[in-house]
């Protein structure tokens, strides 16, 4: 089994760089590249939450497909 050398980026990270983005699209010096930008960051954190909602509701209906709770065969 390989070891993660490297947290994958949360959407409560993503958050933070949209309340950035969202101080930062009022200056002049935004351009339409910045726009461009910050319009794939919200899509990235829209399907992120989407996801953890979904892992979480079927945790829910079936905990043990959750890795963290392995159904015990003794």
């Amino acid at each position: 089994m390989t070891i993660k050398r490297y947290n994958k980026i949360s959407a409560r990270t993503l958050e933070h760089v949209l309340l950035w983005g969202n101080h930062m699209c009022k200056l002049d010096s935004w351009t339409k590249s910045d726009t461009n930008t910050y319009a794939l960051i919200k899509d990235e954190v829209k399907r992120l939450r989407n996801k953890e909602y979904l892992k979480n509701k079927a945790i829910k209906m079936n905990p043990y497909i959750d890795p963290n709770n392995p159904m015990h065969t003794t």
